[in-house]
């Protein structure tokens, strides 16, 4: 069984403290946009949503308005992201295959989550990613900056796909240890595991400040314009 993890418990402080997964984008809340992605995707069977407490209700709402049928339970998150990870899978007992997104991607498709589930049954893991196309410098102590080749960044982005028994075990050592982790990735590595990254060019965009929320409003405009996907 494959279960999905939405984290929907971040406090927008860089929005002005707004809870950027409510948010209205393209006439529904951000959050709807993930579990009707979720919920089309035919390899996955259970979704849980990770938000803060007093705004579970409201997260229950949003899945029962939508039809998400696949949907389990919404539970509380933590103070920190990997907190709320663990919360969510924790509430997935029976799943062997965990799919973690953020909800302040919206943009995110069936396809790419599919994408990720193919790749942790054949490699162990599957993180979405992208390549990096700008030039990036590395500032150093000294004030001076290092020029690092693009060809071999990448950007880490969600879902992030791994067997539940192996990310579980990795989060509950980061927890224990006090780790503070950018993402559950981080957690697989810290442990000494591997991660697979699943190329991904459509826009996925992450909505951080203000400004991001029109820019992810015109691109799911335009996606429902696109004979693709009308």
């Amino acid at each position: 069984m494959v279960g999905a993890v939405i984290l929907a418990a971040g406090r927008g402080e860089r929005m002005g403290g707004v809870d950027k997964a409510f948010a209205t984008v393209a006439h529904l809340p951000m959050l709807a946009h993930s579990l009707l992605a979720f919920e089309r995707c035919r390899d996955i069977d259970a979704i849980v949503v990770v938000a803060r407490e007093g705004l579970l209700d409201r997260a229950r709402e949003i899945a029962a308005e939508h039809g998400i049928a696949k949907f389990r339970a919404a539970v509380a998150g933590g103070a920190e992201r990997q907190a709320s990870s663990l919360a969510g899978i924790r509430a997935l007992p029976e799943a062997d295959i965990v799919a973690v997104h953020d909800a302040a991607r919206p943009l995110v498709t069936d396809a790419l989550i599919s994408k990720c589930v193919a790749s942790t049954r054949a490699c162990g893991s599957g993180v979405a990613a992208r390549r990096v196309r700008d030039t990036i410098r590395e500032a150093a102590p000294s004030g001076a900056f290092r020029l690092l080749d693009r060809n071999r960044l990448w950007a880490a982005e969600t879902p992030q796909v791994f067997a539940r028994a192996t990310l579980l075990a990795a989060l509950e050592s980061a927890e224990k240890a006090g780790a503070s982790l950018a993402d559950d990735a981080a957690a697989i590595e810290r442990a000494g595991g591997g991660i697979t990254l699943v190329e991904w060019n459509e826009p996925n965009l992450k909505v951080t400040v203000e400004e991001d929320l029109r820019v992810a409003d015109a691109l799911l405009a335009a996606r429902e314009e696109s004979p693709r996907h009308g």
